[in-house]
């Protein structure tokens, strides 16, 4: 039961537009990740690899729309 109360709870502090959404024990949720600088990083990770590699990894860095993307 405990965790039936818990999802109602996220749910409804992340419907409600007005309101910061908060974690259970009311703290505010971490901003969000900086999408930016995290492609940044990747894209200097590839500089290593083969050419046809760094082009078909660079394509689907700037092509993903968030960090689970990434």
């Amino acid at each position: 039961m405990e965790m039936i109360s818990r999802v109602c709870r996220w749910l409804v502090s992340n419907c409600n537009p007005y309101q910061p959404a908060r974690c259970v024990d009311g703290e505010a949720l971490p901003a969000p990740p900086d999408l930016a600088a995290i492609r940044q990083s990747m894209l200097l990770l590839l500089a290593p690899c083969s050419e046809e590699h760094r082009v078909r990894g660079a394509e689907k860095i700037a092509s993903a729309g968030s960090a689970v993307d990434l």
